[in-house]
């Protein structure tokens, strides 16, 4: 919802971007073993195969086709850039696996979609998850590029607070629907709604 409700002060846009930085010492040791935590930069390249995955398990293609969904622009075409290993400057702890990593070996990953929509508009995404270092933290920011550029930055991360965008985009939807009961699969697809959406004749 913050991408879309940042796009609402200003009356068009080049390009939406959108960076999610999460503490990755919450994921179970499975995980970390899974994402190649503690291995080489080698390792990491061989052991990550991009071209099995699916777009639709993707966070972040996930959010860039929501967004454009929710700013009525349409489907976006979507480029999966290779997931990139983050290496350690510092010594960093993992407590799923229970040791320290040591500088130069992963200690994170980093996953970048560019979708283009219809129109040029260009939603960028970057979803970073590593075990923090010093001077680390969580954060959620959105940046667009239109009349002017500017960037909201939340901390800590998304996920811990919320906003009450998806209900009050919704409100010309549920006043426009039929008696009834409803589930949201019954109701238009979810986009932003400008100023004048809000007033009934």
């Amino acid at each position: 919802n913050l991408p879309v409700l940042v796009t609402a002060i200003t009356p068009w846009a080049r390009s939406i971007s959108f960076h999610m930085q999460s503490d990755f010492t919450r994921p179970g040791q499975n995980s970390s073993r899974r994402l190649q935590l503690g291995t080489t930069p080698q390792t990491f390249d061989g052991n990550i195969d991009v071209s099995s995955e699916k777009p639709r398990l993707s966070v972040v293609g996930q959010v860039t086709e929501a967004i454009a969904a929710m700013l009525g622009v349409g489907r976006p075409v979507l480029e999966h850039r290779p997931l990139e290993a983050i290496v350690a400057s510092t010594e960093v702890y993992s407590p799923q696996l229970e040791r320290t990593i040591q500088p130069g070996f992963v200690c994170g990953m980093r996953e970048q979609v560019i979708g283009t929509c219809a129109g040029g508009l260009s939603i960028n995404g970057q979803f970073t998850a590593k075990l923090f270092e010093r001077d680390d933290e969580e954060f959620f920011s959105v940046s667009v590029d239109g009349p002017r550029t500017y960037e909201l930055r939340l901390k800590p991360s998304f996920g811990r607070f919320g906003t009450a965008a998806t209900l009050i985009n919704r409100i010309p939807d549920i006043v426009r629907a039929p008696a009834g009961f409803l589930t949201v699969a019954d109701l238009p697809q979810l986009r932003l709604r400008q100023p004048e959406h809000f007033f009934l004749d």
